[in-house]
């Protein structure tokens, strides 16, 4: 019995250690980074590996997003709820629906991340293998809301407010429940602005 749990765990153990190797050369076999941008509230991207290079710049303000120069103007829905949370101020929110065209796996990913932050490359990437297939339109959607406390931007000189995305959500093809790929799930509080 010994030897069999022994063996067992060798195994798992090497298909751990070759699987974990296969996706650190994965993350490795690209570049995301973030560059500086003249606009308090504009986030610049850079996405690469070695056949694409992408810019992908969003507006934290608006929303809108630029994907290689292409802009991309999301839905605006504002409403109004109430509900009581100790730094979530729910009478700020809004419904942001981004309906971005196919354009190759690398850029998906980028779009995602941007898009949706705090969205890591194994999340990203994996809601792109989705899409892949057909290459369908990409549909993201998530209700955005600031926090009830400022904060200063030292960079900027100006006082801004957090923001997080809740209920965020992928779909391929259309916004329904039959074409969900990713979600819901909420997100983490972002800066809008440099801090």
């Amino acid at each position: 019995m010994k030897k069999f749990l022994a063996t067992i765990l060798s195994i798992t153990m090497i298909f751990c250690m070759t699987t974990s190797n296969v996706f650190a050369q994965e993350e490795n076999s690209f570049e995301f980074y973030k560059v500086s941008s003249f606009d308090p509230f504009v986030e610049k991207y850079i996405i690469s590996d070695a056949d694409e290079y992408h810019v992908i710049m969003i507006n934290r303000v608006t929303n809108i997003l630029i994907l290689d120069g292409e802009v991309f103007t999301p839905t605006i829905e504002n409403i109004n709820s109430i509900v009581p949370f100790a730094t979530v101020d729910y009478s700020t929110g809004y419904n942001v629906s981004y309906e971005i065209p196919w354009r190759g796996a690398l850029a998906m990913a980028g779009v995602i991340m941007a898009s949706i932050p705090g969205t890591g490359w194994t999340v990203a990437a994996a809601i792109a293998t989705g899409l892949s297939a057909e290459g369908d339109n990409l549909h993201v959607t998530c209700t955005q809301y600031q926090s009830k406390e400022q904060y200063y931007s030292q960079h900027h000189g100006t006082y801004y407010k957090k923001s997080i995305n809740k209920n965020m959500k992928a779909y391929k093809k259309s916004v329904s429940d039959s074409n969900l790929i990713y979600g819901p799930v909420d997100g983490n509080w972002f800066d809008p602005i440099r801090p």
